[in-house]
């Protein structure tokens, strides 16, 4: 059986410790479940991020596999102040990943 965990909280290169407590169930759930997790990432203006992450944020692969685990990276926008928006362009970002996901079923 096929399990999609979807997270905004999962380590990468980047930031190996975020929320590694995440990384830890989706290991754990590996045992008895085939595990996609679906970790976006958001496109941040320039100036509220410095260069040195968000260069290390754009390097990351829209797919890889992380520590054993299939990891699919979407990326969305993100405006600072506009919750709403924030939260539509997050839904649009996961949606085709997780359809694709869904169809290989």
């Amino acid at each position: 059986m096929k399990l999609i965990i979807v997270t905004t909280f999962f380590p990468h290169k980047c930031d190996p410790v975020r929320a590694v407590f995440i990384k830890c169930l989706a290991d754990e759930l590996a045992n008895y479940f085939d595990i996609e997790v679906v970790s976006p990432l958001a496109y941040t203006p320039f100036f509220l991020i410095n260069k040195g992450l968000r260069d290390c944020l754009n390097s990351l692969p829209k797919y890889e596999e992380y520590s054993g685990l299939r990891v699919h990276r979407p990326r969305y926008f993100v405006f600072p102040g506009f919750g709403f928006i924030n939260g539509l362009t997050y839904a649009i970002g996961v949606y085709s990943t997780i359809k694709k996901l869904i169809i290989k079923l």
